[in-house]
């Protein structure tokens, strides 16, 4: 399918499809330099997976059925946050180390990918050349 087909098929702005295939978020395949094709079982396969509709069991946020007020989802709220703190301290230090450097690479290949390898620090060059000007003004 064309970025075209996948728009109407998904009822979305082509533009908005082309960014996401950009940015991998929906499945696709880069035959040239800005040409995606997509196959229609991974589009519908990534639909599927981003659906929040279980058809067996419906799924209510925090596990809350029906009308509820701010008290009503207190408890939940707190047993979630609970859960959320414990789960952090469990990640150790150097877990999160390595999860903010593939981070990094992430972003930098990106960047390379966007704007190409980044130029080598003339600071060394331009240390010398300044050196070499002022020994010659004296």
């Amino acid at each position: 399918m064309t970025i075209d087909d996948v728009a109407g098929y998904l009822r979305l702005n082509r533009e908005v499809v082309l960014r996401k295939a950009r940015k991998g978020e929906i499945p696709a395949v880069k035959v040239g330099a800005k040409t995606y094709r997509f196959y229609k079982e991974q589009v519908d396969e990534w639909l599927r997976s981003r659906s929040t509709v279980n058809r067996e069991s419906p799924i209510y946020p925090l596990g809350v059925k029906g009308h509820t007020s701010k008290k009503d989802l207190s408890p939940v709220v707190k047993e979630a946050a609970t859960r959320a703190e414990a789960e952090k301290a469990a990640t150790s230090n150097r877990e999160r180390q390595l999860f903010v450097l593939r981070q990094a690479e992430a972003l930098r290949a990106r960047i390379e990918r966007r704007v190409g390898k980044p130029l080598n620090s003339s600071a060394k060059e331009i240390r010398a050349l300044r050196e070499e000007r002022a020994r010659r003004g004296s």
